[in-house]
C-alpha cells in the first residue's frame, strides 16, 4: 500500500512539473533524480508539450461544465412540463344529470409543480361495464382547454352500473396524460347507476354554479397551442338569464369588462379579456399594439352567451395594447364597449442580461469618475 502511494506520489510530482515547469527545469530534476526517461532535449520538449495539452483539455472540460450549469438555465430555453392534478374527494368529482341513458361527469384540474395553480388541460371520460375497467363500452368526445370540465355522457342503458375513468392532458396528443378512477386515495371506484338516482348525491345548481365561479376566478391556465380560445361555459347560460335581464330593459348591454395578464414560462404572455352580457350575444374582441397599431378585430365565438371570455397568448411581453369588446344579440342589435387599455408583463431578465446591465453600469461609473 505504501509503495502504491509513493508511486502515484511521485506520479503527480512528475505530472506537475510537467506543466508548470519549463523543459530545462524538469531536464536537471530528471537528471538529479537518476531517472533517464528521454534520450534527447528535444524528446523531453514533445512529452511535456502532450503533457500540458491533455491537462488543458481537462480544465477547458471543468471550465465548460461549469458555465453550462451556472448559466446555461438563462440561455437556453427551459422545457415546462406541468404534473396534472385532478382532486379526487366525492366533493371534487361531481355526477349530475343523471337519467335513464346519461350522466354529466364534472371535474377540474390542476398544477401540482405549481402549488395545484388551476391548469387549463384537455380531457375525456371512457365508461366501463366492469370495475377493473376491462371492459369499455363508451368514450365522451374530447373537451376543448379549460380548468373546470363538464362532460356529458350519452347512449348509457337503463339499470346498469357504469365505471368511469378520467383522462386529462396538457398536450393535444395526451402524452402527458393523467387519469383518475376512483374517490379519494382508495379503491372506491367513480360509479354511477342509471335508473335516474346517482350513487352520489346530484350535484345541484349552486354547485355547479360555484364550480363555473372557480374557473372564472382562476383563469391563469396557460393554452400553450392556442391563440385565442373561449372559457368554457358550457350549458350555463340557463342559470343567469333570469338573473342578467329584465323584462323592462330590452337595450343589450355590456359590463363587468375585466382583463388580466400573466407572465408565463419562456416569457410567453397570457392574457384574458372577459365581459358580461344582459343578454346571450356573440363574443367579439377587437385590439392593437399601441394607439397607431393595426387594429385587429376576432371573433372569439358566434354562440350566444351571456358570459364571455377571450385568451390571448400571441402578446408581446412588456407592451401596451388597447381593446374594446363587441357583443350582438339574436335580434341584430349591437353592443360595442369603450376602449380599455392593458400594459403586459415585462419579462425578467436572464443572468447574462444582468450581468451586462451591471457591466455598463460600472463602465458608466469609471467614466464619471
Amino acid at each position: 500500500m505504501k509503495k502504491n502511494m509513493k508511486r502515484l506520489i511521485a506520479f503527480l510530482e512528475e505530472y506537475f512539473s510537467m506543466i508548470f515547469f519549463g523543459a530545462a527545469e524538469n531536464q536537471i530534476i530528471l537528471s538529479h533524480s537518476g531517472k533517464k526517461k528521454f534520450y534527447s532535449y528535444t524528446q523531453l520538449k514533445k512529452h511535456q508539450k502532450k503533457v500540458r495539452k491533455i491537462f488543458m483539455s481537462f480544465v477547458g472540460g471543468i471550465v465548460l461544465l461549469l458555465l453550462g450549469v451556472v448559466i446555461g438555465p438563462a440561455i437556453l430555453p427551459v422545457t415546462y412540463k406541468a404534473e396534472i392534478y385532478i382532486p379526487s374527494g366525492r366533493g371534487d368529482i361531481l355526477i349530475g344529470n343523471v337519467s335513464k341513458n346519461q350522466a354529466t361527469v364534472i371535474f377540474k384540474t390542476l398544477n401540482a409543480r405549481d402549488a395545484k395553480k388551476p391548469l387549463a388541460t384537455k380531457a375525456y371520460v371512457e365508461v366501463y361495464e366492469d370495475e377493473n375497467l376491462k371492459k369499455m363500452v363508451a368514450k365522451s368526445e374530447e373537451s376543448d382547454y379549460a380548468v373546470t370540465h363538464m362532460i356529458p355522457i350519452n347512449n348509457l342503458k337503463e339499470g346498469n352500473q357504469y365505471y368511469f375513468q378520467i383522462v386529462a392532458s396538457d398536450s393535444a396528443d395526451f402524452s402527458n396524460a393523467k387519469k383518475v378512477f376512483s374517490w379519494g386515495e382508495g379503491k372506491d371506484p367513480i360509479k354511477v347507476f342509471t335508473t335516474g338516482e346517482p350513487i352520489i348525491p346530484k350535484c345541484t345548481t349552486d354547485e355547479i354554479r360555484n364550480m363555473i365561479v372557480l374557473q372564472q376566478e382562476n383563469k391563469e391556465s396557460f393554452y400553450e397551442n392556442a391563440v385565442v380560445q373561449q372559457t368554457d361555459f358550457t350549458n350555463v347560460e340557463s342559470i343567469d338569464d333570469a338573473e342578467e335581464a329584465t323584462e323592462e330593459d330590452k337595450t343589450l348591454k355590456i359590463s363587468n369588462v375585466q382583463n388580466e395578464n400573466h407572465l408565463q414560462p419562456q416569457n410567453k404572455v397570457q392574457t384574458i379579456i372577459s365581459w358580461k352580457t344582459n343578454f346571450p350575444a356573440t363574443t367579439v374582441l377587437e385590439y392593437s399594439e399601441g394607439t397607431n397599431g393595426e387594429r385587429k378585430k376576432i371573433v372569439i365565438s358566434d354562440k350566444k352567451t351571456i358570459k364571455h371570455a377571450a385568451v390571448l397568448t400571441t402578446l408581446k411581453a412588456g407592451t401596451v395594447y388597447y381593446f374594446k369588446v363587441i357583443s350582438e344579440d339574436e335580434n341584430g342589435n349591437l353592443a360595442v364597449s369603450k376602449d380599455y387599455s392593458l400594459r403586459t408583463p415585462i419579462p425578467k431578465d436572464t443572468v447574462l442580461q444582468q450581468i451586462a446591465k451591471n457591466f455598463k453600469g460600472l463602465i458608466f461609473q469609471m467614466n464619471q469618475e
